[in-house]
């Protein structure tokens, strides 16, 4: 079972690392005084607030049971 977990592609990370990468390339920007760094600051700050979402949506759908679905197992192995 963990194996399939393993090969999901994972958008939390996704887009943490692009939140990284946008804030870091925007400091550096600022560093060297580029008019273009408040927008990629921006940009990686939306990226941050939708990677914690993703985050915040994978823990609690882990953590409240759907007890409405009655699928069976093969079903369940499905997703």
């Amino acid at each position: 079972m963990e194996e399939k977990e393993m090969l999901k592609f994972s958008w939390s990370i996704f887009f943490g690392v692009t939140a990284i990468s946008f804030l870091m390339f925007g400091i550096i920007l600022k560093f060297l005084d580029a008019s273009n760094s408040g927008l990629f600051m921006r940009v990686g700050l939306i990226i941050g607030v939708l990677s914690i979402l993703s985050i915040l949506n994978t823990y609690t759908g882990k953590k409240s049971p759907s007890s409405k679905h009655s699928g069976g197992k093969e079903q369940q192995d499905l997703f």
